[in-house]
């Protein structure tokens, strides 16, 4: 069986039905567990795709908990839930879950 071959008007249709829960997850944890720490590591570029994806339109962090400071990101643990949205998106693996 071949591949389907899609154009890109399809494509851009299909990515316009999409959610935001469908690209980058739920906002809250399903469970009530014990939330995780994120840490940025030193190897953090100052890039900000932990900030605004890949399409630098939307934000990662549904709660705005990531700020870039000193050239480097830093993550609001008091304001942070845990999800690992920026751990997907950082490019360089410089956000760890602890």
């Amino acid at each position: 069986m071949r591949p389907r071959r899609v154009t890109m008007a399809q494509a851009q249709r299909a990515w316009d039905n999409l959610t935001p829960e469908d690209v980058y997850g739920p906002d809250e944890p399903e469970e009530e567990e014990a939330v995780p720490m994120m840490r940025v590591t030193d190897d953090c570029v100052e890039c900000g795709s932990c900030q605004t994806g890949i399409d630098m339109t939307k934000p990662v962090c549904p709660k705005g908990a990531i700020t870039i400071e000193d050239g480097k990101a830093e993550i609001d643990q008091e304001i942070c839930i845990g999800c690992g949205r920026c751990v997907k998106f950082c490019g360089v693996g410089a956000i760890v879950e602890e």
